[in-house]
């Protein structure tokens, strides 16, 4: 589901468990920057660690996709070098 909302950020507060982190999860997910804040600092600490790999994962992600259209670029080049070129003389 696309809201719009790539790039925006937004502040979640109770972010480390439930509906906080269920917020927070969804706005990550459609490219939100956040900022999130709990009581409990090791539940705030394994949340942004969650994202945190979230994020690195999306990257991960992005990267193999580039590697993929990049390799396929490079196959349509090296096919195009293979193809014959013929001269036509006109009189």
């Amino acid at each position: 589901m696309d809201l719009k909302l790539n790039g925006k950020v937004a502040v979640v507060t109770a972010a480390s468990r439930g509906l906080g982190r269920a917020v927070a999860e969804a706005m990550a997910k459609e490219g939100v920057k956040l900022a999130i804040c709990a009581r409990k600092k090791d539940l705030l600490d394994e949340t942004a660690k969650y994202f945190l790999l979230y994020v690195m994962f999306q990257i991960l992600l992005q990267l193999i996709n580039l590697r993929k259209s990049l390799l396929s670029n490079l196959k349509l080049f090296i096919f195009c070098l293979q193809m014959p070129v013929v001269h036509h003389q006109v009189r």
